[in-house]
């Protein structure tokens, strides 16, 4: 026969228990504790009885402890309102695939609208996983519901779906054009034609599709002013937000096909200036002006010393409007501490623009290499990693339309300065495109393009 313990052992035995189990975690205080919102469910299909659930799970779903022992989809129905609702019938389809497969199933994004306390519903977005329970002899015994609430990322991706539609004709647009471009080049080979021609179809193209980006572009923007200055229905501050971030990458995006459309034009010899008179101390005053804010918010000092020149000075304002801020924008981009600086000095023959910071500087590899078309000085750190390498480039070409120079000097970790020179009077510049009457004060949408992309920039770091 087997021995028994004898009542000392046994005794023995007893306060060992004891102690184990007052220092055991209660699981369940753990459990209610949890951040996920988790759903425990009974195996018993098509009921489905709900008996656990987290604290967390209670309040996203707007419902309390009293609803523990009734069927998930009675508590739980599809909104009646909503005629193509899937939400149930998927969730069950999951749960009677895990009790098939006693494998966790991963549901897609699903909408289950909750209901209120006043019984209407309210709509939301839902990633579920339903995870099963399994007792020692491989049967289900209970089923985990587990979901992660996606509502706001789903809104969000709604509000912006009319700019992703329009963003994705503009793609389908390119890739047109591209393949357009791919067998105009592909022709040329065969024909063996001249690199001029090849020149020529490349120029048109992007004179094409610049023209082709602006339409949408110009369309978009006015409607997003009129949202952003209505006082008669003002936006709530969460839409403004977004608008106003569309509007500012709309208004980036044109300032860049402008840029395109600037260059294609100058290879074509088409680009039409139209020189006059101008006040260029009140012109450059004013451009460089409208940085002071986001200068402020860069943490930095923005110095403007324009005096006033002793005769009017012969340029076109529009690419005036082109050269000043791409100047200031690029000196406040490269800046993260102390100050930048705008100056206009009048010499003998022509006047001076100087555009200085006291930012990170260029290599002197580099010095000779910045006003290249698409070249970007590598290993410099600024506020933002966007630019497409056409700036300065362009600045270049439209001051040489002035009959001017560009040149830069700097010392990396000391700053950088840009230098403009402009011819006083009118007898280098072509005699077609020089007028005599005094260039009117007006503004495109150039310079407004540069504030607001250098405002997102400001308290940016590397």
């Amino acid at each position: 026969m087997p021995k028994r313990k004898s009542a000392a052992k046994r005794g023995r035995a007893r306060p060992e228990r004891a102690a184990a189990s007052a220092h055991a975690p209660d699981f369940q205080a753990l459990f209610e504790q949890s951040p996920d919102i988790l759903l425990v469910l009974r195996p018993d299909t098509p009921r489905f009885t709900m008996v656990a659930a987290t604290r967390s799970r209670f309040a996203a779903t707007a419902t309390a402890a009293d609803s523990l022992g009734k069927g998930l989809f009675e508590v739980f129905p599809d909104n009646p309102d909503d005629t193509e609702a899937t939400g149930t019938s998927n969730l069950r389809a999951s749960l009677e695939r895990v009790i098939k497969t006693r494998a966790p199933d991963t549901m897609a994004v699903q909408k289950y609208d909750v209901r209120n306390a006043d019984g209407t519903f309210e709509s939301r977005y839902w990633s579920p996983r339903n995870i099963p329970v399994l007792s020692a002899d491989g049967k289900v015994q209970y089923i985990l519901h587990r979901v992660e609430e996606v509502t706001e990322l789903v809104r969000q991706d709604e509000l912006g779906a009319e700019l992703r539609d329009q963003n994705r004709a503009m793609k389908n647009e390119v890739i047109t054009r591209s393949r357009e471009l791919a067998a105009a080049i592909d022709g040329l080979r065969k024909a063996n034609s001249a690199l001029g021609e090849l020149d020529q179809a490349k120029t048109a193209f992007f004179s094409n599709v610049s023209h082709e980006f602006r339409t949408p572009l110009t369309l978009m923007l006015g409607p997003l002013e009129d949202l952003l200055h209505d006082s008669a229905l003002p936006l709530a501050p969460g839409q403004r937000e977004w608008v106003q971030l569309a509007h500012d990458s709309a208004l980036r995006l044109l300032k860049l096909v402008n840029a395109l459309l600037d260059f294609s034009r100058i290879e074509a010899g088409r680009l039409r200036a139209a020189f006059a008179p101008t006040d260029l101390a009140a012109a450059t005053l004013e451009l460089a002006g409208m940085f002071e804010s986001a200068a402020q918010r860069a943490g930095l000092r923005l110095t403007i010393d324009c005096p006033p020149l002793s005769t009017p000075i012969w340029v076109d304002r529009d690419l005036w409007e082109k050269i000043v801020p791409n100047l200031v924008s690029n000196a406040l981009k490269f800046t993260f501490t102390g100050e930048i600086t705008v100056r206009l000095r009048e010499a003998a023959e022509r006047v001076l623009l100087s555009v200085s910071d006291t930012g990170v500087g260029i290599p002197q590899a580099e010095l000779g290499r910045v006003f290249d078309r698409f070249h970007r000085v590598q290993g410099v750190v600024g506020r933002t990693h966007e630019g497409s390498g056409i700036g300065l480039a362009l600045v270049r070409e439209l001051v040489e339309l002035h009959g001017g120079a560009v040149r830069v000097e700097g010392v990396v970790g000391k700053g950088t300065t840009f230098t403009v020179e402009i011819p006083k009077g009118f007898a280098h510049l072509p005699q077609e495109a020089v007028s005599r009457e005094v260039a009117k004060p007006h503004r495109s949408t150039d310079p407004a393009a540069y504030v607001a992309e250098a405002a997102r920039w400001g308290g940016a770091g590397g």
